[in-house]
């Protein structure tokens, strides 16, 4: 029994496994499912032998209703262990209607597990394109309004005179949504369309506006779907109407330019149903009076209004929207002639709207010129007027024969669609042309809609807060918007982003790098707008928690190596990083110092440590610092995160040698400078008594021996200084034989045993100078007895300028047991910066300018000499 606890534990985990072919349902791709009509439904899907090469097929069918199938598709497998292949099947222009796809998996097959399992069946579908119909006219509610009330008439049948809605019952047969558009005309006049939109197998009602009908045998009403027309026909009876009758009369028949007149209006109502209206009067373009009536039948009203005479006509009239009897008089005019300023267009442009693509809340823009032809300056204005508001525009003066531009700005405010704008020059001095009045249409949309939301927010300690935020502006104009942008902690909030934003329509993402704060728990977002109106459902604010990074990290500094660093010579120290928080810590630097004087060794990128994770690294020192005991410590900073750590170790200061070497270079430079004294001297001493041509041959061939000189100068001092070749020596530990430099003088380690013994450079005998040849000599002793005493003045001179290299031997500070003292050269450099050149090579090479006087060792020549300051 115990045994077969053991085994069914391990049965389970072998079935988890798969153990052969399975299809791994996550990589299903259907492209053409819910797709609208007919066409091509592509599907693939990943297949893969878990743990063991496998062979099978794969079988594809498609099935409409239960068992009927369209579609059948088989594929072979064969494939190696753990291998993956995607299987593909192509169905060119299924038909609409629903299917049931099959993926089965034949052969050898594993267990399924998870997402993988051996058959897969879902349904497939092509949608049934939009169909919106109609319904019949039997269906349609056709109610009659009362136009002065505004309210439904109760009526069975329209009169003369009524305004109206039908509702009209579309319905949509199809499986997507249908988008399109629906007309509604009376008689034969133009179709006004809307949008209309239907969702699937759904119905809806449609409401039209009837506008004011009169009196007839027939009216249609007809409806104009995708350019299919249904059309209900009724009859329109007969109204009860006011009739109206408007008398004026004035004071003063007879008034002079500027004066100042009284009219009298009197409106009387003679018909067979009150009137309610506004009676209205306008005096060159301009609205002088403006009143609403209530007039019952059979009764009259009066009103009285002033007015300034100038040149123009006075216009009085009733506005109403319900009907009148067809003798009734609604209007009077009444014009002055005299002579004043007059206004008229100049030129033929009349009114200009400044931009298109209106929306409700834009400010509308209109200028027009005008010209004075009339025998006085003037003034005058530009004015412009809607269903919902009026707006004028700077009065400005104008000349005898001047013409200006007038200007006028109008909101439009009020709901969206087709809107008829009056305009006029209105003058309060001057004679204003018919012409400079009229209307104008401009289409207005609805206001765009502006939609701003913080889409996502990334707290790390490398890049600090980052929001993403998304702006989407509905169809229309480019619009300037203010996007502010800040965290908050509580009831404190910083704004951080400040900024306008030219936004064109659709949607549109920006990041913004908030910093680093202390502490944050909100993203805030904040839109505003000038002078244009975002749409009532517009979204202005937005906000997303945020919660700063948790990090917890701590670092390690590890052993050098080599284990006791040398002063001034290079070393590396192992570190490790670890992060005991839930987030990532990404980037940020490290920084080794001194801890006694916080001198920076080392400094570079920090690696990304993951949470839960730790990382490891080396730091290298080209310059170990002085003392015998060193104490450092590591600095991680990353974001606002900071850790420190701390350790000491044990140091050494760098051998000396105490041997002194022969100058043997100083020797032949002192040499070569003999051999060129004596050469010029008896150049001086023989040069009068010689031809030129032998004069020339003599200083041809002492330049060629200078430079041979030189250069073998030069070979013995390169060969001392760079000694080729490497001795072998043993270890007295484990016996095993070590190749290190024959100029090495220090300590080595056996890599076998690790044990550290000394190792003392190979003695190079020095090479002997070169003789001098008999030449040389000659010129060192030939002394012309005809040279004067000023030449030998200049012949001292010129010598006393010849001077050779300083020496100095060094300082002893001890001898090595059994090992000879030699005497060695101490050569020297100095410069003003860390920026420094070997006194032997030329090689550059940094030295701490604040560290100096120092040992310093070229690693070109291996030269060491005494790097000093300046």
């Amino acid at each position: 029994m115990c045994v077969l606890f053991l085994v069914i534990p391990l049965l389970s985990v072998v079935s988890a496994t798969g153990s052969g072919l399975l299809l791994d349902t996550t990589t299903l791709v259907v492209v053409g499912n819910l797709e609208e009509g007919a066409g091509d439904v592509n599907i693939s899907i990943d297949v893969k032998s878990h743990d063991i090469a496998s062979v099978g097929a794969i079988n594809m069918t498609l099935i409409e209703g239960e068992s009927t199938i369209i579609v059948s598709d088989n594929v072979s497998l064969n494939l190696t262990s753990d291998e993956i292949t995607t299987i593909q099947f192509n169905i060119s222009q299924l038909a609409i209607g629903q299917y049931t796809l099959n993926l089965q998996l034949f052969g050898e097959v594993g267990t399924p597990f998870a997402n993988h399992t051996d058959l897969i069946s879902q349904f497939v579908k092509r949608l049934a394109p939009a169909n919106a119909q109609v319904s019949e006219t039997s269906q349609w509610q056709i109610i009659p309004v009362n136009p002065t009330s505004g309210e439904a008439s109760g009526n069975s049948s329209f009169r003369d005179g009524d305004i109206g809605w039908a509702e009209v019952p579309v319905t949509n047969s199809g499986e997507v949504d249908f988008n399109g558009s629906i007309g509604f005309a009376i008689d034969d006049e133009s179709y006004l369309f809307q949008n209309l939109t239907i969702s699937p197998q759904s119905s809806t009602s449609v409401n039209f506006s009837i506008p004011q009908l009169f009196e007839s045998n027939s009216t249609s009403l007809k409806v104009n779907l995708s350019g299919q027309v249904t059309t209900h026909d009724m009859s329109v009876g007969p109204p009860p109407l006011p009739r109206l009758e408007i008398i004026a009369n004035v004071d003063n028949s007879t008034p002079q330019l500027g004066q100042q007149v009284i009219w009298t209006v009197n409106l009387s109502n003679s018909g067979e149903l009150a009137w309610i209206g506004e009676l209205q009067c306008t005096f060159s373009n301009s609205v002088v009076f403006s009143e609403s009536f209530f007039v019952n039948q059979g009764e009259g009203q009066s009103r009285q209004f002033p007015l300034s005479v100038r040149p123009g006509a006075l216009d009085c009239s009733v506005l109403t929207t319900a009907r009148l009897h067809d003798d009734s008089v609604t209007s009077f005019s009444h014009t002055y002639d005299m002579d004043a300023a007059h206004f008229s267009t100049a030129g033929s442009a009349g009114l200009a709207i400044v931009g298109t693509n209106f929306h409700v809340g834009d400010d509308l823009q209109a200028t027009l010129i005008a010209h004075n032809g009339g025998d006085f300056q003037g003034n005058a204005k530009l004015s412009i007027s809607d269903s919902s508001s009026s707006s004028e525009g700077l009065s400005r003066q104008f000349s005898v024969g001047n013409s200006l531009q007038l200007d006028v700005r109008h909101t439009l405010q009020g709901s969206a669609g087709s809107r008829i704008l009056t305009w006029a020059v209105i003058s309060e001095d001057g004679l204003v042309d018919e012409n400079l009045s009229g209307q104008v249409e401009v289409q207005v949309s609805p206001s765009q809609q502006l939609q701003g939301e913080v889409t996502s927010v990334d707290w790390t300690t490398s890049d600090g807060l980052v929001a993403e935020i998304d702006l989407q502006l509905s169809e229309g104009r480019s619009r300037t918007v203010r996007v502010q942008v800040g965290h908050s902690n509580g009831d404190d909030s910083v704004t951080v982003i400040d900024t306008d934003v030219e936004l064109a329509p659709g949607q549109r993402s920006l990041t913004f790098d908030l910093g680093e704060p202390q502490e944050a728990d909100q993203i805030w977002l904040s839109l505003a707008v000038t002078d244009w109106m975002p749409a009532q459902l517009s979204q202005m604010n937005s906000t997303r928690s945020v919660s700063e990074p948790d990090v917890q990290p701590s670092a390690i500094l590890g052993i050098s190596n080599p284990a006791v660093p040398v002063n001034g010579e290079s070393a590396t120290i192992a570190y490790t990083l670890s992060n005991a928080g839930s987030d990532n810590i990404a980037g940020g630097v490290l920084v080794l110092k001194v801890s006694s004087t916080n001198e920076i060794l080392w400094q570079a990128s920090a690696p990304l440590v993951e949470a839960g994770d730790s990382e490891s690294g080396e730091i290298s020192v080209d310059d170990w610092p002085e003392g015998s005991s060193v104490s450092l410590h590591l600095e991680w900073r990353s974001g606002g995160s900071q850790t420190i750590t701390t350790k000491s170790y044990p140091s050494k200061a760098p051998t000396i040698s105490d041997s002194f070497d022969i100058p043997w270079a100083a020797i032949i430079y002192g040499a070569i400078a003999g051999i060129v004294i004596s050469a010029v001297a008896r150049f001086v001493f023989v040069w009068q008594g010689e031809d030129p041509d032998e004069k020339k041959q003599l200083r041809s061939q002492r330049r060629d021996a200078r430079a041979r000189a030189k250069e073998d100068a030069k070979k013995v001092r390169q060969e001392r200084l760079n000694p080729t070749g490497k001795q072998e020596v043993g270890c007295p530990s484990c016996g095993m034989t070590l190749r290190v430099p024959n100029d090495y003088d220090g300590q080595a380690r056996c890599p076998a045993c690790t044990h550290v013994f000394p190792v003392t450079p190979v003695e190079i005998p020095e090479p002997e100078p070169e003789k001098l040849t008999k030449d040389d000599e000659d010129i060192e002793q030939v002394v012309d007895s005809e040279t004067t005493q000023s030449s030998n003045r200049e012949l001292k001179k010129k010598s006393a300028t010849v001077s050779t290299p300083t020496f100095t031997k060094p300082l002893q500070v001890g001898k090595k047991k059994g090992k000879p003292s030699t005497s060695s050269t101490t050569m020297s450099s100095i410069s003003k910066g860390d920026e420094i050149r070997c006194p032997s090579c030329g090689q550059r090479l940094k030295v701490p300018y604040d560290r100096r006087p120092i040992t310093a060792k070229c690693p070109r020549c291996e030269t060491k000499f005494m790097a000093e300051k300046q």
